[in-house]
Parts: C-alpha cells; structure tokens; sequence
C-alpha cells in the first residue's frame, strides 16, 4: 500500500486557508491522501456521512486553529474557553469511537479542548506558516501506524426500503416499482413485533438512506425516535387514503390546524423535534404523502430524491476527490488578467501554473469558460474575487483596455485587505509603468520558452508560501521599538486597558493580547505580531494596528520616524482605500500640466484694473469681462498660442509672489466663452521657492502617507460669525470621506472656538503631525507685516500673531496643504498696499515655510460666500486631494459674475520627489 487515507478535519474561514494548504501539501507529500466533507449550504451536517467518512478512512488528522472568544466572555469564562468548534470536536469524538489513529495539528500556544493527556499533537504558526521540528516525525510514525491497520472495506450501500409485516399492497407495489428503477440497489429492510432494535439498528446502518413510513397505524411509536438518536438519514413517507388523513396526521405531529407539508408550506412549518435535521437532501419534503395510486410516481420520486445521497457517498470511493478538493480551495489559485496580444505566451503560463497544482483562470484556456446569458462585467468579477493571485501581464496595451484596469482595481481592494496576493510580469526589455503601491511586487520578465515560464510558476509559488499575512522584518522591528518606547516602557501600566482605550480593542482581545505579551520573551514583538495578526479582520479588529501607528507617529518627535510609520499605513496595508488604482490612471492619463509664464510687471500694470473690478458693484459681469480681456495680454505669447492649442489641459501659470494679486484665472480668450479658471484647473506656481515636503496628492499616492490627518482651526469675532459653520462643513466632508473608507475619524481634529489661543495653535503645528490645515480668521497688516488676528475666547479682546511667527511653526511642522480662509472683512478698501502687501506676504511665509500647496484669497471675501466655497472645494478634494481639480469645481459652482470665484488662488510648488 503506497497511500494511506486519512479523514482530515479543518476550518473553512477565509483566514485559515494559508495554514490549510501549507499542512495539506507537507501531508500529501508524505504518501496521504484524503477524505473530505465538502462544504454545502444546501445541506445539513450528516453526522451518518461522517461515520461513513471516519470508517472508511486509516486515520484521523485534524488542523485546528485558534478561535477568539465571544466578545461579551468574562475573565472567569476566558480561562475555561476552548478554541475548538463544535464541528471540529464532533469529528474529533467520531475518531475517538471509531478507534482511528490521530493526529491533531494546533495552532502554537492555544488550549487543546477535547483532547485527551497522551495525544500525538503538534503545533503550527499562522503568521510564519512554521510547522513544529517534530512535524515530519509524528506525521511518519502515524502514516507506518496506519497502515498496519483494517479499515472498511469500500462500497456503495444500497438504499434501504423499511417495510413492515403484514405490509399494506402499496407498500408492495412501491417496492416493485423502486426496484425496477434502482435495479440492484435497493434492499427490503422487513421488520415485525418480533424485530429487536438492535437488529433493527443494524439492519439500518447497513444502507445509504431509509425509506420509512410514518403512518400511526402502521410504524410502532418508538421507531423514528430510536432511528434518530442513531444519527441514521431518514426519507419519511406516509401512506394516506385522503386529504383528511393528511389533516389528522399533521395535527398528531403537533402542527397547527389545516397546515400540510406539501412543498409550498413546508418550509413555513415549525416542524417538531421528530422530524428535524438528519435530511441529506435539500429537495426532501419533511413527509412525503402518497396514496396507492401514485406509487409508481412516488417510487420515481424516492429514486431522484435519494441519488443525491448516493453521489455523495460515491466520493469516499474516490480519494483522488480530496486532492482536487485541495487544489480548488481558495489558497492556491490564480486569476490572469491579461490583454488579448498576451494570449499566447499567458495561456503558456496557465499551462505550467495548471501542472504545478495551481488552477489558473484564463479567459481563452479554461475548462469552466464564461457563461453566456449572464452580465460578463459581473462574472469577471465573481471570477477575481474567487482568485487568490492575480496575475497582471502588463503588455504595451494593459492600461488601455478597461476590463484589464477593472481587474485590477478589483485586485488591489482585496489586496488591500489581505484577501488577495498580487503579482506582475511582463514581456520586454524594460519593466512597465506601475504605480508607486505595486512598485514593491518588483515586476517579472516573461517570455515564451521554458526557463522564463518556469521562473514565473516558481515566483507564483514562493509567494503563495509566503503568503497574504506575511509581515517583513523590516517593518515589524522598526514598530517593536517604537512600541516599547512609547507603550511597554511606561510605568503601572495596564496594557489590556490600555489597548481598549487606545486601539479600540474588544475586551476579551484586549486581555488575550495582554496576557500573550506578558509571558512572551520579546513582549514588543509579540504585541506588535498580536495587532498585525488581526488586520486581516473587519471592524475594530483589523483597525487596531492603524490607531496603534496613529498612536505612535503622535508620540515620536523625529521627523522622519514620523514619515516611516506614515509609509506603514500603506505599506502593511493597515487601511483600506489607501491605493487608488483609479486615481493613478486618472493621473497618468491627464500628464503635466501646461506651464504658462507671465510677463514682467503684471503686478502694477493690473492694479488699476482689479481695483476697478473689485469695486464696481453695478454691473460686476461686465467689469470681469473687461478684466480678463487685459489678463489674457499679460500672458507671454507662447503660452497663449499653447493654450489655444491644448484646450484641455490643466495650466500652471509660473510668476512671483507679488503677481498673485493678477487674476489669471479671469483670463479670456477669442472662440472661448468662459474664462480660463471656468473651463480648466488653473494654479499657481512662484519661481524660487522649493517647498521641504512633497504635495499631499503625490504623497498619498506615492505610498508615502496614510490618510491624512487634519487640523481645523478658527477663531469666530462678531464680524466673522460663520466660522463655526465653516468648520463643522468642512470636517462633515472630512468625516463622510474617512468613515465611507474605514479610516479612524480621529486623524480629523476640530478646534473648538474656546481653545482657539495663539498657545494651542503654537501646540498643535510645532509639535503635531499634521499635513491638512485649514484655517478661517481674520488677517491684516499691522505696519508693513502681515498679521493673523485671532480673540482671546475668554476677553474677547483680539490678539495678534504675526506672520513671520506663524511661518517659523510651520517649518516644525508636517502640513502638505494649507487653505488660509482669512481676509480682514470689512475694514480696508482695494488698493495698493492691500492687493500687493499682506495677501501675498502671508501666503509668502506659508510657502517659504516648506508648505508645498497654499489655497488663498487675494482679497476679501464675505464670511457667508467662505462657507459654502470651502465647502464645495472639500467636498471634491477629500476624493483624492486634488487641490487643482477640487478649487476648479469649487469656482464652476460660483456664480459666473461672484468675484468669490477668482479671488481664490492655489499655488502648488513642483519639488514631487520630495519625501
């Protein structure tokens, strides 16, 4: 005998697959095959298919992993947990009473449930896939062990035909005609008053599913009961003369008056105990009714209703069965998204993948092909998501074809949340064009010869033993440290509160984390794997690692510690919607933006006109008008003509601080009727200036960040009443963006009106880490410097911060985005000095500062008009902090005469590689 088969008892959690796979290829590799319950919503658990699994089987191998308590588990109840499921234990005990030899594979360090002291057992690691030393040797002692032994002889029990003495002529014509349609495998099982139930019993076992009547008058009371307490499959029937005799027998079985089980109610019925569970067929009624003269159709019924069982049981004949069951679990198979001119080397690579155990999909080479009649777009998406690699071919034409862009778009998100393994290759010289969160996955060379396919099946397999929840050295040491710095090396402290409170952690999560980590020799580490173990999961669980980086990147005042766990959001995929896909494409599509240069001088050559506009309030569309048309001759002649050119493009207009006052946005064009802010995303960039961090947009997306974290600060006065609104707008837009994701609503931080004091405002920029901010007070000048007026919440008095102050907090700080809502409301008209002085000055300082992107006014605006500007502006950059697109839809939903449109400038440095 060269195999031996084993019954192999293990779980059908998505996050149990890894371990599943990694003990069944060590196990197949060591001469054992399986038996395997297959998983079938239709249905129930059969505990006599069990038994028939367990006899027929040389031995017993259970994989079982560890199972978290229930979240209202009491301290007194955790001790006593036991991590078996009942499943799992059933068919521990059905090894147990069939005397099969065993072998239990736990999960390292948990409780061992049901199993007795003397057990063979060993032990394995989910986060490293590691087995125990001993593995190999337990696994061959109990492969020699069983082969030494009987097991039951394999075949196919006839169905049983349960008929009693005097039978009823019905009956026998019944049994004729299931006979004739089941030729052979049927067997009279003719019992009477002297039949014992032993006899009985063993008669029973003895067949793959009983027929048996239920008829008062016929079946003694005691029968079904002791039928059912041996866990034998039961097919009721009842022979009936009559309607009547339906409704009579329906009330004996305790079921409410004038209901059937007929098939259209039966599944209504609360049916009693007698006659639940033990159904190995979905398309069973619970009683099938019949008379005489239906019983050859109620025959035929039995033999289609009964064959489903059977086929069932054909399995345990074929144990080749387990092997395939294996390779079509989710763990091993892989889903390749390619364009149509990759088809003849991928359908190479679904070849060899096909041969090395590891189903491929391909939309030309598979057996199970896409079905006509049903959407195609769902189908290949039910397609990725069954998949647990996919594997991009990025040939010239990827990106262009949207069903390839689709499946990846699908595959990041399950990538995002472990669900997934992604992989790419490529046919050429040089690696493709990728974004920066996949740049990591270190593209594979594919070519149409042997060598390079075999390369390509041999990375597809390392990393599918590397597996989905595989945490690098590189990231995990960096995080232990930090978490003993900031966590464990604090005095009297209570860590299972303290991951509550702090990590959002369930209670019994909470305690079973902190008593891992106290008696672990490395405590940090075992924390750090602890959070990292539950990412995979939903809800607080898998956030719990983010809020402990959120955490930590509050603590740490070094920089660029601060920009590592940043990158950690991302790079140990902590939160989803962190890589979008789409955005990229989006990014890549559009290009540069179209740099246009103003001529010298445009500063003071505009002023009269700006004045003029700003002031005119009769008619303000005509003065707009008359303005953009000098605007558009300040621009130098080449970038006019590209602009005429390049109708479509985003525009960069490069000049100096003090041009910023000059309303290029109102700019318009012979052939366009609507100014140039209007019709594309317009911003602004001042020559000279390198800002010290890169833009959040490139951040973001260039796997550098996590989502951002947000400062909101305002100081309302009598002239600025509306502050308050504004903010409570702007964090809604924030609040909405982040929950929709499952991002942690604290990286968004509300000043309230009574804590808006120069000192907390000095706190929170010099200290924190925050890269969004965005700020609503009054500003003027004071002398020649510009000047931020807040009030003291307490007097109500104002308080001055100058510029030059405030600058000198945001270089300590770590904003990529500021919005400067600030004017000084009323109190100056438009001139010189208030066009060409403090608005530039302050926005100068925040850009010299290191601040990459500003958004700000040239002049006033009404407190009213911020609101729902800013809003509007929010409301599209929390998308995918565009700025440039965010303030072109914000000015398309002004009114097209509202000076507030244009008022509004983004200035946006170009350093992009900047961390």
């Amino acid at each position: 005998m060269s195999s031996i088969v084993a019954y192999l008892s293990h779980s059908y959690r998505p996050e149990d697959r890894a371990i599943n796979m990694e003990v069944w290829k060590r196990l197949n590799a060591a001469g054992v095959i399986f038996s395997v319950d297959k998983p079938d919503v239709e249905r129930p658990m059969d505990v006599t298919f069990l038994e028939r699994m367990m006899w027929r089987a040389h031995c017993f191998i259970g994989i079982i992993p560890r199972r978290q308590p229930a979240a209202d588990a009491t301290p007194a109840t955790l001790a006593a947990h036991s991590s078996w499921s009942p499943y799992q234990t059933l068919e521990f005990r059905l090894a147990l009473r069939a005397n099969k030899p065993r072998l239990v594979v736990f999960e390292r360090n948990m409780d061992v449930g049901p199993l007795p002291p003397g057990e063979p057992r060993v032990w394995f690691n989910r986060r490293t896939l590691e087995l125990s030393p001993n593995f190999d040797t337990e696994v061959a002692r109990l492969v020699e062990y069983a082969r030494t032994r009987d097991r039951e002889a394999g075949y196919m029990p006839p169905i049983g035909l349960l008929r009693w003495n005097p039978p009823h002529k019905a009956w026998n014509k019944l049994v004729l005609a299931a006979r004739a349609a089941l030729m052979a495998n049927c067997e009279v099982v003719d019992v009477d008053v002297r039949t014992g139930d032993d006899d009985l019993l063993a008669r029973a076992r003895d067949v793959s599913v009983l027929v048996a009547d239920l008829h008062p008058s016929v079946t003694p009371m005691h029968v079904m009961g002791l039928l059912h307490g041996a866990a034998i499959p039961l097919y009721r029937t009842c022979l009936v003369k009559s309607e009547q005799d339906i409704e009579q027998f329906s009330r004996g079985l305790g079921l409410q008056d004038g209901d059937t089980l007929e098939p259209a109610t039966a599944a209504r019925l609360a049916l009693p105990r007698l006659l639940q569970g033990y159904r190995v067929d979905a398309r069973m009624q619970p009683v099938l009714y019949w008379a005489a003269s239906t019983a050859t159709t109620t025959a035929a019924r039995i033999v289609e209703v009964t064959g489903g069982y059977r086929q069932r049981e054909l399995t345990l004949e074929e144990h080749e069965s387990g092997r395939k069951y294996f390779l079509g679990l989710r763990g091993n198979r892989v889903f390749i998204s390619t364009p149509g001119d990759a088809n003849e080397l991928t359908l190479l690579v679904k070849e060899a993948l096909d041969g090395a155990g590891m189903p491929a999909f391909h939309y030309k080479g598979d057996d199970d092909p896409l079905r006509g009649g049903r959407d195609w777009q769902e189908q290949i998406d039910a397609r990725v998501k069954d998949a647990d690699l996919l594997l991009a071919f990025l040939s010239p034409s990827f990106y262009a074809r949207a069903t390839c862009v689709f499946e990846l778009v699908q595959a990041v998100r399950r990538w995002e949340q472990h669900e997934m393994l992604l992989m790419v290759a490529y046919n050429g010289v040089h690696a493709p064009e990728m974004p920066p969160f996949l740049e990591r996955l270190q593209a594979i060379r594919a070519e149409a010869e042997p060598a390079r396919i075999a390369r390509v099946v041999g990375e597809v397999k390392a990393l599918f033993q590397e597996g989905a929840g595989a945490w690098g050295e590189k990231s995990v040491q960096p995080l232990a440290a930090l978490v003993q710095k900031h966590v464990l090396a604090l005095h009297d402290h209570d860590l299972a509160t303290w991951l509550h409170e702090q990590c959002r952690l369930d209670t019994a999560d909470a305690e079973l984390l902190a008593r891992r980590t106290a008696g672990a020799s490395d405590p940090a580490r075992e924390l750090v794997a602890g959070l990292l173990a539950l990412v995979p999961g939903e809800g607080r669980r898998g956030a719990a690692m983010a809020r402990l980086v959120m955490f930590l990147r509050a603590q740490e005042s070094d920089s660029a510690s601060r920009d590592q766990l940043g990158r950690l959001y991302s790079e140990l995929r902590l939160l989803p919607d962190l890589h979008d896909m789409k955005a990229w494409l989006e990014r890549r599509a559009r290009g540069q933006p179209l740099v246009v240069t103003l001529a010298p001088g445009v500063d003071t050559g505009l002023l009269p006109w700006v004045a003029h506009a700003a002031g005119k309030q009769e008619d303000r569309l005509q003065a707009m008008r008359d303005l953009g048309a000098q605007v558009a001759k300040c621009i130098e002649e080449p970038g006019r003509t590209a602009l005429g050119e390049k109708l479509a493009a985003r525009v960069c207009v490069a000049g100096t601080v003090e041009s910023l006052m000059a309303p290029v946005e109102w700019a318009t064009f012979a052939g366009q009727p609507e100014p140039l802010g209007r019709c594309r995303p317009v911003s602004r960039r001042i020559e000279g200036l390198e800002p010290a961090r890169a833009r959040l947009e490139h951040a973001f997306h260039s796997n550098r960040i996590g989502p951002p974290r947000v400062l909101l600060f305002g100081s309302p006065s009598p002239d600025l009443p509306d502050v308050p609104q504004e903010l409570r707008a702007i964090e809604q837009c924030f609040v909405s963006r982040y929950d929709q994701s499952g991002w942690p609503r604290e990286l968004v931080q509300t000043v309230a009106p009574a804590d808006a004091t120069p000192e907390h405002f000095e706190l929170l920029l010099a200290g924190g880490d925050h890269e969004v901010l965005h700020l609503a007070c009054h500003a003027g000048l004071q002398g020649d410097a510009a000047v931020l007026l807040l009030r003291d919440p307490v007097s109500g008095n104002p308080v001055t911060l100058r510029a030059g102050v405030f600058g000198q907090w945001l270089k300590n700080s770590m904003l990529r985005f500021v919005y400067l809502s600030c004017c000084e409301g009323a109190a100056h008209s438009l001139n010189s000095r208030n066009v060409a002085g403090w608005r530039q000055s302050l926005c100068k300082e925040v850009l010299e500062a290191g601040v990459p992107e500003v958004v700000a006014y040239v002049w006033r605006v009404s407190d009213t008009g911020s609101v729902w500007f800013t809003r509007a502006f929010y409301e599209r950059f929390v998308r995918d902090f565009d700025a440039a697109a965010a303030l072109h839809e914000a000015r398309r939903a002004s009114s097209r005469d509202d000076p507030l449109w244009a008022t509004a400038v983004l200035v946006q440095q170009t350093q992009a590689d900047t961390p």
